[in-house]
């Protein structure tokens, strides 16, 4: 028999409308008996040995936007380089992220003990989901500790991430000043940052 949606079920209440009193029989085949519960304890995970959702190793992606069609947890491996020179050698690349539907929390820690001098604008690399791709989109991460020379009259780091990206990009900024990449000469032996923030992904 073809799979049915219980708001089709011409055993509910009414004219097929589902209501809070309706039941779903669940059967154990072994002792031939019949457990009835309703949509309030279908839905109810509070149980002990329960209070989990297991969704998909690939995800499932809805384009319903009221539809929870993704969550996991895992690691990711940030790599600071240039637009062009490098590699860097990394002594430390650390990178955590939470994923819940769309929106990707990611937390992060990078430091260099040497390596090829890199040039043009600084990134980080690796984000463990590209972001979403929208006209005017960008994310801004904040920056932790960090150690940094800065070009004149500037004086912060700040880290953002545009539309459909897979790294973020480290600026600095200054009073009256427009932000710029970060000097890249300053990117060597003994830099380290971290940083956490959030991000919308494609999907």
């Amino acid at each position: 028999m073809a799979d049915t949606k219980i708001s089709a079920l011409t055993s509910l209440t009414g004219a097929n409308t589902a209501s809070t009193t309706d039941v779903l029989a669940i059967v154990d085949t072994s002792a031939t008996t019949t457990k009835k519960i309703t949509r309030a304890e279908l839905f109810d995970i509070s149980d002990p040995t329960g209070g989990q959702i297991v969704f998909p190793t690939t995800q499932n992606a809805s384009s319903n936007a009221y539809t929870f069609d993704d969550y996991r947890e895992g690691t990711w491996t940030p790599v600071l380089q240039g637009t062009g020179g490098g590699p860097l050698t990394h002594s430390a690349q650390v990178g955590d992220y939470i994923k819940i539907g769309k929106l990707v929390h990611i937390s992060g820690y990078v430091a260099i003990s040497g390596g090829t001098p890199i040039t043009g604008g600084v990134t980080i690399e690796g984000l463990p989901f590209n972001t979403q791709t929208k006209s005017n989109y960008f994310a801004v991460i904040t920056p932790g500790n960090y150690s940094a020379v800065f070009d004149v009259n500037y004086t912060q780091l700040s880290l953002v991430i545009n539309s459909n990206a897979s790294g973020i990009l480290v600026f600095e900024n200054g009073n009256s000043q427009a932000s710029a990449s970060i000097p890249p000469a300053q990117i060597g032996t003994g830099f380290f940052l971290e940083f956490a923030g959030s991000y919308i992904a494609a999907a």
